[in-house]
This record gives structure tokens, sequence and C-alpha cells, in this order.
């Protein structure tokens, strides 16, 4: 609908990495009036705002449409379930929340554990997106994160004592501290 309320004429605006590691085009959409449809669909409740560096030119514009659509329960908030990070059971995009029960900081990075089956990830090569002071005050708080959740027991490598459950978090927009 949004293409043709545009008379079939779209353009691209490349990101800053052009493509991802599949070869798929990496681009903002536009109208013909220069109306960027990401943040129109979001806005209308489209779809969840998901942030990759280095793509993160429209973020806070896309954040923004997100929370109107959110906060007016439009299309996918409507019933959008955030699930408690102790209920995961099957990898695929999920919303989390949870109580930050410790951070912990090696060479693969930043690692936020919500449960015992759950712990988000910020890569060595996202940290400098993140206020890390911040990171520092996360025990105890509730947050909220999105993404990919993925099975680390289907990798054959998980040790006694780590969470099953993993979420690499790409942006500082993809974690939250939870409102509830």
């Amino acid at each position: 609908a949004l293409v043709d309320e545009s008379g079939g004429q779209v353009s691209l605006r490349v990101g800053e990495q052009a493509q991802d590691h599949y070869g798929r085009t990496l681009a903002n959409v536009y109208g013909r009036n220069g109306a960027n449809l990401e943040a129109q669909m979001l806005g209308e409740g489209l779809g969840y705002l998901v942030a990759v560096a280095p793509n993160v030119a429209l973020v806070d514009c896309q954040k923004s449409a997100e929370l109107k659509a959110r906060q007016a329960g439009l299309g996918v908030w409507r019933n959008a379930q955030v699930q408690p990070a102790g209920q995961i059971d099957k990898g695929g995009f999920a919303l989390v929340s949870g109580q930050v029960q410790g951070v912990q900081r090696n060479r693969g990075g930043i690692w936020i554990e919500l449960s015992d089956s759950v712990v988000l990830r910020i890569a060595p090569k996202q940290i400098p997106l993140f206020d890390s002071s911040l990171l520092d005050r996360l025990k105890g708080k509730q947050i909220e994160a999105r993404g990919w959740v993925v099975d680390r027991s289907r990798r054959g490598g998980l040790e006694s004592g780590q969470a099953r459950w993993m979420m690499p978090i790409t942006h500082p927009v993809m974690l939250s501290l939870s409102s509830r």
C-alpha cells in the first residue's frame, strides 16, 4: 500500500554497510514524497524496530515512530508479548524482560545475565556504542531487550552453568530500562 501511495516509485538510501553477509542490500526506503517508509510502517505498528550498527542513521526517528504505535496499541503492539526471560523456550525474534542478575566483561564482550537460562551479549566491536557506566549499573534493574534469541545448546558448546539462550544486542536501542 505504501508503495502504491508513492505511485510505485521508491528510492533507496544505501546504509553505511551496503550489504549483509548474505549479499543482501541494506538500505532505507523512501516514498516519492521523501517520507521514510520504514518509520511510517513502525508508526502504524507494522513491525518492530531493529538496529544493527553501523546502519543506524535513522534510529532516533524510527524509535519515536515505534513508541507512538506502542503507546496507541497499534498493529503488533495490540497484542505484543514481552516475555519474561525465564519463559524463553525457543529461538527467534523476541521482546524479553527481566531483572539483571549480573554483568560480566571478558574477551567475548559484555554479558548481561537475565536469568539462569538467558544472557544478553554485546560483542566487543559494539561496546563503544554503549554507555559503559550505565551498563555497569544494570545489576538489579528491570530491563527490556529485543533481538534474536539463539539456542546455544544446539552448537554443542554449552558449558555447565552457562545460560542456554543468548540474545546478541547490536545497538543501544535494542536494550532499555523497563518502565514496569
